[in-house]
């Protein structure tokens, strides 16, 4: 796995469990020290380099680039092994649901 993504995964996802987390693409740039000033090149790098990166080997499960602005693209990151509300119907919050 490439250094920059790594470097994201341990800055940013390695120590939080949520299921889907959102990251603009500075944001994402930073947490991975890049400083490419062209955005589209950086956004580029970013989904190639690391996130789809880190979805082959398995630390996301997806991702999705929304935003209108195509300069500045916000991309949700989606982990469902990770503690969230979407896979389960009988988990809320920490708590599970008792059947009566």
């Amino acid at each position: 796995m490439p250094d920059s993504a790594q470097i994201f995964y341990r800055r940013a996802l390695s120590h939080n469990n949520f299921g889907k987390i959102e990251y603009n693409l500075a944001t994402i740039a930073d947490y991975a020290g890049l400083t490419d000033n062209n955005p589209w090149n950086l956004a580029n790098t970013v989904e190639t380099n690391i996130l789809e990166q880190l979805r082959e080997y398995g630390h996301i499960d997806y991702y999705e680039k929304v935003g209108e602005d195509p300069k500045a693209p916000k991309y949700i990151i989606r982990r469902f092994g990770a503690d969230s509300n979407e896979n389960s119907g009988d988990v809320v919050g920490s708590v599970k649901r008792e059947s009566r």
